[in-house]
């Protein structure tokens, strides 16, 4: 069974409102799920430092890459922060990856603060520089070979405001994943808007999920507004594809076909 991840900013609206993270680790165990998504814009001076646990992920508005392709010297303080919670992830954007300026050397260095149990995440954003297939694969490419703990945070809706195809993303960016983000964008008027995903074998989502790894934590990161709903999604969610019975999705020559 999968591990279910719910992000604070999920719970915005409805009777779930929080008020502030330390109420979220209570909420996420009574509804079955197994970690929680700490968002650093998000929080107050009050909380901190929170007590986490290694199941849970610091998610940091802040890129790995600067505008000049150089690693983002901010990462070092914000690992340290991670620590300071208690939490077992750092979840960051790619930023301005540029093949030719990066030097692995000062992410070996930066990794090297990181304990055995914990892991950077780095995820497609919705920016054009960020957001797209190719530079997602180059750079998970170049670091492969040094087994750094180093994984892709693979959100299913932002492809779409990068211009990507989602399904081409999965089946190219498949190996580097190690958290799913899970949602749905859908257009309202003349904007994409973030929607929770339909729960059906033949949804894009399902379709997708068949493709990424199965032992990956999933992050449902769209509006749930009643407990109700939070472990109705938890309990869908927690099973694969192949759990749930949807053995007739399944790959063939690259691509994904559903009966």
């Amino acid at each position: 069974m999968r591990s279910i991840v719910i992000p604070f900013h999920a719970l915005d609206g409805g009777e779930l409102q929080l008020d502030n993270h330390a109420q979220l680790f209570p909420l996420i165990h009574s509804v079955g799920a197994d970690g929680a998504e700490i968002r650093k814009e998000r929080m107050g001076e009050a909380e901190l430092p929170l007590k986490a646990t290694k199941e849970d992920v610091y998610s940091v508005p802040a890129e790995l890459f600067d505008k000049n392709g150089r690693l983002n010297i901010e990462i070092f303080q914000l690992a340290e922060e991670m620590k300071l919670h208690g939490a077992g992830a750092l979840k960051v954007s790619l930023g301005h990856y540029i093949p030719d300026v990066f030097e692995i050397e000062s992410l070996i260095e930066l990794m090297s603060h990181f304990q055995q149990s914990e892991v950077l995440y780095v995820e497609n954003d919705q920016t054009s520089y960020g957001g797209k297939i190719t530079p997602m694969e180059a750079f998970f490419e170049s670091v492969s070979f040094a087994d750094l703990p180093i994984g892709m945070t693979f959100d299913t809706g932002n492809w779409r405001y990068a211009g990507e195809d989602l399904l081409d993303a999965a089946h190219r960016l498949s190996k580097y994943v190690r958290y799913i983000h899970l949602k749905e964008t859908v257009m309202e008027g003349n904007h994409l808007i973030t929607a929770p995903p339909e729960l059906h074998k033949e949804s894009l989502c399902s379709r997708v999920l068949s493709v990424l790894p199965e032992n990956c934590p999933i992050g449902l990161e769209f509006p749930i507004r009643t407990k109700a709903e939070a472990v109705k999604y938890v309990n869908h969610f927690k099973r694969s594809e192949k759990d749930a019975g949807y053995s007739d999705v399944r790959r063939s020559n690259g691509h994904v076909h559903s009966r």
